[in-house]
C-alpha cells in the first residue's frame, strides 16, 4: 500500500536486492565492513542517489497520475453497471413481482463481482507501473555506478542494506553518482500532478453497488 512514498513501503535498495540487485554481487560475510580498494567493493545508496536527484518525487507523481487514470476507469466500469440495474427496473417497472427482484439482486451482486475484478486489476496495474519506474531508474543509474565505482579501482558494487552494518567513506559512490548523473541532465522533470493529498493511498475503492431506487439511467 502506498503511503506517501514512492516504494510503497520499501527501499529502493530492498527491492533492487529481490530483483537481482544493482550490480555484480561479492563474497563480503554479512556484517563485515565495505572498504574501497583495488579491486574492492563500492557501496551505493540507491534512495540517496534518488533523493538527491528528486527522482523519489517524480516517481511519486507519476504513480499518482497513474492512480487517477486507474480511478476514472473504474468510476466507468461502476456507471456503466449501475445504469444497466436501473434500466433493467425501469423495465420491470414499480411493482416488482419476487422473480424480478430476485433477478435485480442477481444483478447486483455480479455488478459487485464485476467491479472488485477491476479493482484488483488496477492495484495489479499500479504496483507493474511502480516496478517500470523503479528498473527504469536502476537502469539509468547503474551505467554512472560502474563509472565512479571504475575510477576508484573499484569491481564490485553493492546497494546499501542492513547487511551491511558500516561503510568505509571512500567505498560509498552515492553522492558522487549523484552529482555525475545532475551533470548529464538526470534530475526530475517538472509534472501536471492530480489533485490528490500527499500520503494518500490508492483510492481503488469505487464502493459496492447498492441497491439502485427507480431514478433514470444516465443519459437519459
Amino acid at each position: 500500500m502506498m503511503r506517501g512514498t514512492w516504494l510503497a513501503g520499501c527501499s529502493l535498495t530492498t527491492l533492487l536486492l529481490m530483483t537481482g540487485g544493482l550490480m555484480t554481487g561479492c563474497n563480503q560475510q554479512t556484517g563485515a565492513p565495505a572498504s574501497a580498494q583495488s579491486g574492492g567493493v563500492a557501496v551505493i545508496d540507491l534512495d540517496d542517489v534518488a533523493s538527491q536527484l528528486g527522482r523519489d518525487a517524480e516517481i511519486t507523481q507519476k504513480l499518482k497520475l497513474k492512480q487517477e487514470e486507474l480511478n476514472g476507469k473504474l468510476a466507468q466500469v461502476k456507471n456503466v453497471i449501475v445504469n444497466q440495474i436501473k434500466l433493467k427496473q425501469v423495465e420491470f417497472g414499480e411493482e416488482l413481482n419476487d422473480q424480478q427482484r430476485q433477478h435485480l439482486q442477481a444483478m447486483q451482486v455480479q455488478g459487485n463481482v464485476t467491479l472488485k475484478q477491476a479493482q484488483n486489476q488496477a492495484v495489479q496495474l499500479l504496483q507493474a507501473h511502480r516496478a517500470e519506474l523503479i528498473k527504469s531508474f536502476r537502469d539509468q543509474v547503474t551505467p554512472f555506478a560502474k563509472q565512479v565505482a571504475a575510477q576508484k579501482g573499484m569491481t564490485t558494487i553493492v546497494p546499501k542494506n542492513d547487511m551491511i552494518i558500516s561503510v568505509e567513506p571512500s567505498a560509498e559512490i552515492s553522492s558522487s553518482v549523484a552529482q555525475l548523473m545532475k551533470a548529464k541532465g538526470y534530475t526530475a522533470q517538472p509534472l501536471t500532478t492530480p489533485n490528490a493529498p500527499a500520503g494518500d493511498e490508492p483510492a481503488f475503492g469505487a464502493g459496492e453497488i447498492q441497491q439502485v431506487g427507480h431514478e433514470q439511467p444516465a443519459g437519459n
